[in-house]
C-alpha cells in the first residue's frame, strides 16, 4: 500500500510540473480489479493511506469481505459483480449479510439509478468470469455513473427529445458531476440556426 500512495504521489507531481492538473493534491482514488485483483484492492483499503471512493470488484469477491464492509462503514462505495463461473458468489453473499447486519442497504440490481445513487451495488451478472468486466459494460458503466468528477463532463442519457411549436421539451438521466454548473438546450426550427 506505501509503494501504490508513492507511485500516486509521483504521478500527480509529474502531471502538475506537466500542466495537466490544476492541483497536486490527491482528493479521489477509484479502485478497480477483476478476479484475484482483489487482493492487492484489499491492501490498499487496508492502510488506509488513499483517499479511495469508489470501489469496482469484477468476479472477485473471494475472501476478506469485512475490508470492503469497512471502507462501505467509512462512507466509501463499491460496486461489485459475481458470475456463476467465477466462484465468487459465496463472498458476495457473505459480504451482503455483513452489510445488512451493519444497516447498510444493497441494491442487487446494476440500474442506471442504483450505479448513480447508491452507496452499494453487488449484484450477480450474467457473463463468463473473463467477461464480468467488459459484458454490458459493467466497468464503463459502473465508472460513467459512480464518479463524481467527470474529465469532460457527464455523459447524459437521453431519455426524450421533443419540439412542437418552436418549445422543446429534453428529459436525460445525468451522472452526478460536482464540478458542473448546469445545461444550455437549444432548439432549431430548421436545424441549421439555433
Amino acid at each position: 500500500a506505501e509503494g501504490t500512495r508513492a507511485l500516486v504521489d509521483q504521478v500527480l507531481r509529474l502531471l502538475y510540473r506537466e500542466g495537466r492538473l490544476r492541483s497536486a493534491n490527491l482528493s479521489e482514488i477509484v479502485l478497480s480489479g477483476h478476479s484475484g485483483g482483489y487482493y492487492a484492492m484489499q491492501n490498499n483499503l487496508a492502510s488506509n493511506l488513499l483517499p479511495v471512493r469508489l470501489v469496482l470488484v469484477f468476479d472477485g469477491m473471494y475472501s476478506n469481505e469485512d475490508v470492503f464492509a469497512d471502507h462501505v462503514s467509512r462512507g466509501g462505495w463499491l460496486r461489485s459483480n459475481s458470475t456463476v463461473e467465477g466462484a465468487t458468489n459465496e463472498g458476495q453473499g457473505h459480504l451482503t449479510s455483513m452489510l445488512q447486519e451493519r444497516e447498510f442497504p444493497v441494491a442487487t440490481r446494476p440500474t442506471v439509478q442504483n450505479l448513480r445513487d447508491a452507496q452499494v451495488v453487488l449484484y450477480d451478472w450474467p457473463s463468463t468470469h473473463s467477461t464480468a468486466m467488459r459484458y454490458g459494460d459493467a466497468f464503463a458503466e459502473s465508472l460513467r455513473w459512480g464518479m463524481r468528477h467527470h474529465r469532460r463532463g457527464p455523459r447524459l442519457e437521453l431519455r426524450q427529445a421533443s419540439a412542437h411549436h418552436g418549445k422543446g421539451v429534453v428529459r436525460w438521466e445525468s451522472p452526478v458531476d460536482e464540478d458542473l454548473y448546469g445545461f444550455v438546450v437549444e432548439t432549431s426550427l430548421d436545424g441549421v440556426t439555433w
